[in-house]
């Protein structure tokens, strides 16, 4: 910020850079689609990488590191590989505002003044994979 006055008029010029990193919901234990530890329900997805076999109606969870070509005693019985969806989200993406605010008065005389204000801003917003999801004009 910068300020400056003389007799007959003054000078504000102020900015902002506000750069905010994103939140992901990993980095909230809270949001979890497995609710158990505070009293709720298990909504985990059974629909993971690695996936869930289902033969006969029985799950069959295949093993991390597994090609694909695993025997089928390799496959864990009667389970299943849960993911947590919630997990797996942005809960607020990365953001940069910048502000300017600039403002110049002069007196003339004893009974006239001119004063000019200005102000501007920019906001950007990333989704998760970088791309930019809104920009405000400049």
């Amino acid at each position: 910020m910068l300020n400056s006055h003389w007799p007959s008029g003054n000078v504000v010029f102020a900015c902002e850079l506000n750069d905010q990193s994103a939140l992901d919901s990993i980095d909230r234990p809270y949001l979890s689609s497995d609710q158990r530890r505070f009293g709720g329900v298990n909504l985990n997805s059974s629909y993971s990488n690695p996936g869930t076999l289902v033969v006969d109606g029985i799950p069959y969870a295949i093993p991390r590191g597994s090609t694909g070509a695993a025997p089928r005693a390799s496959l864990i019985s009667a389970s299943y590989n849960p993911t947590d969806s919630a997990q797996t989200h942005r809960i607020i993406p990365s953001q940069i505002s910048e502000s300017v605010f600039g403002k110049v008065r002069q007196g003339f005389g004893s009974s006239s003044q001119v004063t000019q204000v200005d102000a501007a801003s920019l906001k950007s917003i990333q989704r998760q994979r970088g791309i930019r999801l809104f920009e405000s004009p400049r």
